[in-house]
């Protein structure tokens, strides 16, 4: 799957504010299943209420229901559900068997089945529902095992705060389809995916399901460094099938997750399939995650890319603001609490903190290089230019690498905590701690080059998941190089007719590597694993390209604009 492209004129900056809990009230919404005669087994009966039209986040279910009645209860997010609720009238009900749920998009955002307890999320974490979200209905989804029973009220109730909360719940499904043989006391069926993210993800719960053949479900990784694999979390698919608690872990992009349901048909005389009735067999795992903003998808051996309905995000694209904001910026006028000069960089990092480049009482003028592009000026700026940033007040924590650069370029955090800063006049790339500590240092200093050991004016740094990296070389040499994460050379591929190599992100899930040629409004693709060119983008008609993030839903984001426009 090819990422979109798409055209942003204005910098991106994810910001990740503390956690915080709220004793605003809460509004309980309650979703009972209306009269309707169940006549046989297996019956799927939906029915839908529409949400309050102000913005909401859904913060627990209390599901009202019992195993010996019920199979399960599956609760979709829809913008708009298959029978629409109608003024004055009892809520809609109907066979919905097969997915009749929504009429368009529509999430998966809970689950429960086998008298599992209620699900109350974490404090600062929600669903977005209602105004400014897709989530506009809520369809109530019950499987009834037999027929229903007189005066049954199965159903669910809703918790919601009407006051904004930090995170955006989020909710991992996979569904495989397969065939289980009989008498195998362990017939393993696997369901993998990429996670094509923008953002890292936490985990905090998961929930299991199969019929009765499933003896456990567990979610899998390989480790960073591809020395192993290392479990996320698992369950037995015959206790209640609650979303239980798991040890937080983070998802980061570019992370192949793998879930994995164990069968046993031991004494199962004919061939078991996957069907929507009790004596079928499913192989389901919902991992509930939070993160700055909704991932809501679904998993069937593809990648974790919600194309049609990203998660309760509007699939027009548009940027708009949002109704409810956790957080505002200062008003038109207020005081400014920090200052920098020159600044060249902003990027955040894995834990939220936002990191600022700049270049102090240096400045990059038409005279700053001689024509062999040495820097005339070669002492290190004084000042720490390498600032942390509070995101909510933008004042400044720490302020690192005094002394230390000459013309700093850009600064990229990586997933180990690590900065890594391309500088244009010391025609090197660093590695530091988040305390300064030097901890690699590749090219050569202050000597410009085009060799396995040496840079010219490098402008970037992307940093793969088992710590090798690529060096986007830069205003000279008009190259990628690709290292080892010792600094080790290990290839590079060149760009022709001297264009300006300004900046590269990397996808790791379809072995890419994006790369601007700033000059020319251009965006290239080449394979990570080979560094063999795969496409062009031509995007001059916005201007020159500067710089390229991850967005939503596997798409690329570009910064585009003429200089003086």
């Amino acid at each position: 799957m090819v990422s979109s492209l798409a055209i942003l004129g204005a910098a991106l900056i994810c910001i990740l504010l503390a956690l915080h809990g709220s004793d605003a009230h809460t509004v309980e919404v309650n979703i009972t299943m209306p009269e309707y005669n169940v006549q046989r087994p297996d019956t799927y009966l939906c029915t839908t209420i529409e949400l309050p039209l102000k913005p909401h986040k859904l913060v627990a279910v209390l599901p009202q229901a019992k195993m010996d009645v019920v199979h399960h209860i599956l609760l979709f997010g829809c913008p708009t559900p298959a029978r629409m609720p109608e003024p004055g009238k009892p809520p809609p009900v109907w066979e919905c068997v097969g997915g009749n749920t929504c009429a368009q998009g529509g999430n998966i955002i809970y689950g429960w089945g086998r008298n599992a307890p209620a699900l109350a999320l974490p404090d600062g974490v929600g669903y977005s529902v209602g105004a400014g979200s897709t989530i506009q209905y809520i369809v109530v989804q019950v499987h009834y095992l037999e027929q229903r029973p007189a005066n049954d009220s199965s159903g669910v109730t809703l918790q919601l705060q009407p006051h904004p909360v930090p995170f955006a719940a989020g909710l991992l499904s996979y569904a495989a389809g397969f065939e289980i043989p009989p008498k195998r006391n362990s017939y393993l069926v696997d369901n993998e995916c990429c996670y094509q993210g923008h953002q890292p993800l936490i985990t905090f719960a998961m929930r299991v399901h199969t019929h009765k053949l499933g003896r456990r479900v567990y979610l899998r990784r390989e480790t960073w460094d591809h020395s192993g694999i290392e479990e996320l979390g698992g369950r037995d698919p015959q206790l209640p099938q609650a979303f239980a608690p798991l040890t937080s872990s983070i998802i980061w992009p570019g992370d192949r997750l793998k879930a994995t349901c164990d069968f046993d048909s031991s004494e199962a005389t004919g061939v078991t399939r996957v069907g929507n009735t009790h004596n079928d067999e499913m192989c389901n795992l919902y991992l509930m995650v939070y993160g700055w903003h909704p991932n809501i998808v679904m998993c069937a051996g593809m990648y974790l890319v919600g194309d049609k309905t990203p998660g309760v995000m509007p699939t027009e694209g548009k940027f708009v603001a949002d109704p409810s904001p956790f957080w505002t910026p200062p008003p038109p006028g207020a005081d400014v609490v920090d200052s920098l000069n020159d600044v060249t960089s902003v990027a955040t990092s894995a834990d939220g903190s936002i990191w600022a480049l700049y270049r102090g009482s240096r400045h990059w003028t038409d005279d700053s290089f001689d024509s062999h592009n040495v820097l005339k000026q070669p002492t290190p700026i004084p000042e720490p230019v390498l600032v942390r940033l509070h995101p909510d007040t933008g004042r400044v924590q720490a302020a690192l690498a005094g002394d230390m650069l000459y013309m700093p370029h850009m600064v990229t955090p990586d997933n180990y905590g690590h900065l890594w800063v391309a500088d244009v006049g010391l025609h090197q790339v660093l590695k530091l701690s988040q305390q300064g500590a030097l901890l690699l240092a590749v090219g050569t200093p202050l000597k410009p080059g085009a060799g396995k050991d040496s840079f010219c004016k490098p402008t970037q740094v992307a940093v793969l998941r088992d710590g090798s990296f690529l060096v986007a070389d830069g205003y000279c040499n008009s190259r990628i190089v690709k290292f080892d994460k010792e600094g080790k050379y290990l290839a590079e591929a060149a760009f022709k007719n001297g264009q300006v190599v300004h900046s590269l992100l990397v996808d790791e899930c379809q072995d890419l590597v994006y790369v601007v040629s700033r000059e020319n409004g251009m965006v290239r693709s080449f394979r990570l694993s080979t560094l063999q060119e795969q496409r062009v983008w031509d995007l001059k008609k916005y201007g020159r390209v500067w710089s390229l993030r991850m967005g939503p839903y596997s798409t690329v984001l570009a910064l585009a604009w003429e200089v003086g426009q």
